[in-house]
């Protein structure tokens, strides 16, 4: 009898000591179904633009002219994030609250690119590979739509052979965490992150000399800028798009704050060329006058645009709209229409 009593003594202590960890065995809640998590703690860098010389860091230089404050240009922080979970053996993705939460792992070491889950002009693509997942405006990786604009074919300033043009990226804020060994514990451990943008502005003044009152609505395009970025290492691609957008009217001219990837990679006024051949960025503004008639305006903005590879401040002056220009017989246009203040959209199948 001892002997029996003796081996289902020595039985249960095995079985106590090689049992799995209780949350094995339960899968009816998230909270139960990995042994392993980790808590993330979101913070954010909230800024605009990002100066490659001192007298361009418009957070420091922020004229009192201007009809905008430099607070107002900061993006917004999103609603929520993104969570991609890479391993040697799988793919995962989790969404978390603006501060962040919790995320539930398996054992094997991971690899993580977090970013806001609320773009809607954004398209992910190739996320599943943590190395070439990025945000674009063109095939591969991630993209905004393409739109067409039937008033525009591109600008005679800009070096760019294909005119490619994309809406404006949604505000972007990324982490990328190449290593983290998930460790198995009661309590989850906090994991800290910091998102940067990766998507900047460009606040853009249109300054009209003469005839601004008879302006009715505006719009423009940017020629030159990055149309990817990639989300492992944060750095715009190299291929250069076109930036639509619309604009806004004021006493003193025309004015837009304009997202954008930048510019492929940080250069100085002197060292900024391609390979094939010198670069140039151009800008365009159309305005709708009222009686119908669309001017166009045209400018070389490369030397700003250089000096402000991550967002800034550019400016263009002595537009004018002549008294003849707005008297004379309209295309009997509706100002009013559609057809004026919104792009044709065109998703395009990859």
């Amino acid at each position: 009898m001892k002997t029996m009593i003796r081996l289902c003594i020595a039985v249960v202590c095995c079985m106590c000591f090689f049992a799995c960890d209780m949350r094995e065995l339960c899968y009816d809640h998230d909270s139960h179904a990995y042994k392993y998590q980790v808590n993330i703690v979101a913070d954010y860098e909230q800024e605009w633009q990002y100066p490659l010389l001192p007298a361009k860091d418009w957070r420091e230089n922020w004229p009192d002219t201007f009809n905008v404050r430099y607070s107002d240009l900061l993006p917004i922080l999103p609603s929520g994030l993104r969570v991609m979970i890479y391993d040697s053996l799988r793919y995962d993705r989790q969404n978390i609250g603006r501060n962040g939460g919790l995320v539930y792992l398996t054992e094997l070491e991971k690899s993580f690119i977090i970013c806001n889950n609320n773009t809607e002009t954004i398209i992910f693509n190739d996320e599943r590979k943590k190395d070439t997942a990025s945000v674009t405006t063109t095939v591969p990786s991630v993209t905004t739509r393409s739109i067409s604009r039937s008033s525009y074919d591109g600008n005679q300033y800009s070096s760019l052979k294909d005119i490619d043009t994309r809406t404006e990226p949604d505000v972007l804020f990324v982490n990328y965490i190449s290593s983290y060994q998930p460790i198995s514990s009661i309590k989850p451990l906090d994991l800290p992150v910091l998102l940067k943008p990766v998507v900047y502005t460009y606040y853009i003044r249109y300054e009209f000399e003469y005839g601004i009152e008879h302006v009715n609505q505006a719009r423009g395009a940017l020629a030159g800028m990055s149309g990817t970025v990639n989300l492992h290492t944060q750095e715009p691609g190299d291929e250069l798009v076109t930036v639509m957008f619309n604009a806004k009217i004021n006493s003193f001219g025309v004015d837009a704050d304009v997202k954008s990837f930048g510019l492929p990679f940080d250069q100085t006024e002197l060292g900024f060329q391609f390979v094939d051949g010198e670069y140039t960025c151009g800008l365009n503004l159309e305005v709708l006058l009222s009686n119908g008639n669309i001017k166009s305006f045209e400018f070389d903005i490369t030397d700003q645009i250089k000096l402000q590879p991550r967002g800034g401040v550019i400016v263009v002056k002595g537009l004018r709209v002549e008294d003849e220009e707005a008297l004379k017989e309209g295309s009997g246009f509706d100002v009013n229409v559609d057809g004026w203040g919104e792009y044709e959209d065109v998703v395009l199948d990859f």
